[in-house]
């Protein structure tokens, strides 16, 4: 990679130089471009109201990993939902986009009992999903930590949603000005959940 940087005229980064510990220092060729959210006009939803009918809280997922990382963020979700269901009633999980469908038994298997109203999506139109996560409150990324390289969470933040993310080595500004609540590696937002439900 550093020859690869030597040899470009113009090397862009997806993250801030300074969160690339490989790049030689005084590097100078290289710039930041966070990456988009590639969605169609998202600001849309920024003002639209939310639906007027009595609806729980819903929390939003964009996009799931495949296969056994995919089962543990599954198994990470639903928990943590079940969680916020036992502090403040009833609460609506929407998953959409990559290996949504697949996950679905399991997460139908993991949630059974709970008071968690699920919906489940798999690849929508980009338009579908803007109007789908400018219904939801929340948006939960739970696919490793969050950075400016994250398209799916990008989403979020581009259709005004307050995201729910775990804070890693990438994760840097703009990202932590965009109204991201972070949890360490291992953390919980579950304080937080229990002081705002008092």
């Amino acid at each position: 990679m550093r020859q690869v940087v030597r040899l470009a005229h113009l090397a862009v980064l997806t993250i801030p130089r300074e969160k690339v510990e490989w790049l030689p220092a005084g590097t100078q060729n290289v710039v930041f471009i966070p990456v988009g959210a590639n969605l169609p006009s998202p600001e849309t939803v920024w003002t639209k109201g939310k639906s007027s009918q009595e609806r729980p809280p819903t929390v939003a997922v964009f996009s799931l990993s495949a296969g056994r990382v995919g089962t543990e963020e599954v198994r990470t979700i639903a928990e943590g939902m079940c969680y916020v269901a036992k502090r403040i009633g009833r609460v609506r999980l929407v998953i959409l986009g990559r290996n949504a469908e697949s996950a679905e038994k399991l997460f139908r298997e993991t949630l059974q009992g709970s008071e968690v109203e699920l919906t489940v999506s798999g690849l929508l139109a980009a338009e579908v999903v803007v109007h789908m996560l400018g219904e939801s409150d929340v948006m939960l990324f739970a696919r490793g930590p969050i950075s400016t390289k994250r398209g799916s969470a990008i989403a979020g933040v581009a259709c005004g949603l307050p995201v729910v993310a775990m804070e890693g080595w990438e994760t840097a500004a703009p990202i932590t000005e965009a109204g991201v609540e972070l949890t360490k590696p291992g953390g919980t937002v579950r304080a937080r959940v229990d002081a705002r439900s008092r």
